[in-house]
């Protein structure tokens, strides 16, 4: 379908594909699978990407994989963390959720 014949929305969700396709959503997958096999899944849990990566900005503020996804260049380029709401602890993909990834409780859009 050519775009000039597409809503909006629909153009938004041909870009949110498409930068799930690429590098960013790749780290997005594998930060979500790895998170949800190491700590239940909640509804307090949240997506966290840095806003300075590519195609970021199409997915922030939207939902994705069941989770909200949210903002912050806390966040390292290039990767996606997953805030488990019930441990208080972010999840890296590869990282196993111990103490070290505490916060204090502060998420990456507070500021100290």
């Amino acid at each position: 379908m050519s775009s000039e014949w597409m809503t909006p929305e629909q153009i938004r969700q041909r870009q949110a594909a498409e930068v799930m396709e690429g590098q960013l959503g790749t780290a997005i997958y594998e930060a979500v699978i790895w998170a949800r096999k190491q700590l239940p899944s909640t509804s307090s849990d949240e997506l966290w990407l840095n806003p300075q990566d590519e195609g970021a900005a199409i997915l922030i503020g939207g939902t994705l994989m069941g989770y909200p996804v949210c903002a912050s260049e806390r966040v390292p380029r290039g990767e996606a963390l997953v805030w488990s709401g019930m441990a208080r602890v972010y999840v890296r993909s590869g990282e196993k959720p111990t103490g070290a990834n505490l916060t204090d409780p502060m998420r990456p859009d507070e500021t100290p």
